[in-house]
């Protein structure tokens, strides 16, 4: 493959998990207050009554955490519905203007709608914003900063909008900064871009519904409300720090941990969540053929971020749960500050390619020291899977021929069934916790 570069991108926090959200909530908090002083001087006043209203800014940033935004002022905003065929019907009483903070607060006429979207328009350029908080009557909510990055979140959107399964965590997901300037204003691509992230959204409902992970209906609705309840204090903090991208970078890192949580909180084992999600990675990826080369690039490098971070916090509990030494866990957990840091400056796939199998390694390695009495069975097994002809070898072809992302999924758990398979036959000391364990290392590691 031609080495087309990745724009670089900020080095995400790569502390362990728990201190990293500790501290981030705290530098969280100290941006909001810093953010809401400075904006004491605005004209722009929330209203009282009996009426609903949205709050935000209008800005000129490409996307969060990408460089100071500066404001748009005299923007004209409104705010609409997107309606299952993906036109937009406004719902504002009267439209408003941004002051010259580029601050906004709008009427809105749709007591107990969710994702709306907020539309500001000057000299005939036009933003968006999805809004994720329910509005409720005498309310205000927060929308995000209004960036090129909102605007494309909110066209794929309306392209998805007649879908059950897509929500704004997948459009935060995958949709930053480079990938939104690659497509903003080309519709062929913003369908195109859709229809990766509608498939990743399908595979990942597949496979919880699949009898290897077997979600129900009450559950799948208690995560999707945890995730509508985070994406909506998201969209707060990044008001809140609409110009700081530490503040904005901080923020997401809470939100990108609260996804994990929703499923984790209401009973999605933390092993499954990583399967299906990976699957889904896979299959988005499969549907991305109708992007450009360079964006498609950029789509995986997002892709990417994503799956060292689920890698990194899976390792460190599934170490902890195999009573590793404190040398062992710090092991794993350098080899995940590694991964995150390679991956969020990599310019070509051989370079992401490259910076997981060398995670693969160092965890394999960590794992076989861990399970000192299972080292043989371990390597042994590594060496099926990453074999010419291996497990691995045959996921990929089933998962790359498929023609369904039901198909996806199914390849994944035939990839995780065979791997514990092969370790129940080599290993007859360990326990059955210990088994499911170090399939499910090994699977994940093996993943990419």
């Amino acid at each position: 493959m031609s080495t087309k570069k990745i724009p670089d991108t900020n080095i995400r926090y790569l502390l362990f998990p728990r201190i990293r959200y500790i501290i981030c909530s705290v530098l969280l908090a100290i941006v909001f207050i810093a953010s809401t002083g400075c904006n004491k001087e605005s004209p722009v006043t929330s209203p009282g009554g009996s009426a609903s209203y949205i709050d935000g800014y209008v800005t000129n940033g490409s996307g969060f955490s990408k460089g100071t935004a500066g404001a748009i002022d005299a923007a004209i905003v409104s705010v609409g519905k997107i309606q299952s065929n993906g036109s937009i019907s406004i719902v504002s009483t009267s439209s408003t203007v941004t002051d010259m903070a580029g601050h906004y607060i709008v009427e809105v006429d749709a007591v107990g709608e969710r994702n709306l979207v907020v539309i500001a328009t000057k000299n005939g350029t036009e933003l968006k914003a999805l809004v994720s908080a329910e509005l409720t009557t005498n309310s205000t909510v927060t929308a995000p900063p209004m960036t090129v990055q909102t605007t494309v979140e909110a066209d794929v959107y309306a392209q998805l909008a007649a879908s059950e399964n897509v929500s704004i965590v997948d459009l935060r997901a995958y949709i930053d900064d480079v990938v939104a300037s690659d497509v903003k204003g080309n519709m062929s691509a913003i369908v195109a871009l859709s229809s990766a992230i509608g498939a990743e959204a399908q595979a990942r409902a597949e496979a919880f519904a699949s009898s290897e992970i077997s979600a129900t209906a009450d559950q799948l609705e208690r995560i999707r409300n945890a995730e509508i309840d985070a994406t909506a204090s998201l969209d707060a903090a990044l008001s809140a720090s609409w110009n700081n991208p530490p503040g904005s970078t901080a923020a997401l890192e809470i939100f990108f941990q609260s996804v994990i949580d929703a499923h984790v909180n209401n009973g999605i084992d933390m092993e499954e969540y990583v399967r299906g999600q990976v699957a889904a990675i896979r299959a988005m990826l499969n549907w991305a053929g109708g992007l450009s080369a360079e964006t498609r690039l950029h789509l995986e490098h997002r892709a990417a971020i994503v799956e060292s971070r689920l890698m990194d916090h899976v390792s460190q509990a599934e170490f902890q749960a195999l009573n590793a030494t404190q040398a062992e866990k710090n092991a794993v957990l350098s080899a995940g500050i590694t991964l995150k840091a390679a991956i969020s400056i990599a310019t070509t796939t051989e370079q992401i390619t490259e910076s997981f199998g060398r995670y693969h390694d160092a965890i394999v390695q960590s794992l076989s020291a861990t399970m000192s009495a299972q080292a043989d069975a371990i390597i042994s097994v590594d060496a099926d899977i990453t074999a010419g002809n291996g497990f691995k070898a045959q996921m990929e072809s089933h998962a790359e021929a498929a023609a369904t992302t039901r198909q996806v999924v199914d390849a994944y758990m035939s990839f995780y069934h065979q791997v514990q398979s092969a370790l129940v036959s080599e290993i007859s000391t360990a326990s059955d916790v210990e088994v499911r364990v170090i399939s499910s290392i090994l699977v994940m590691v093996n993943s990419y």
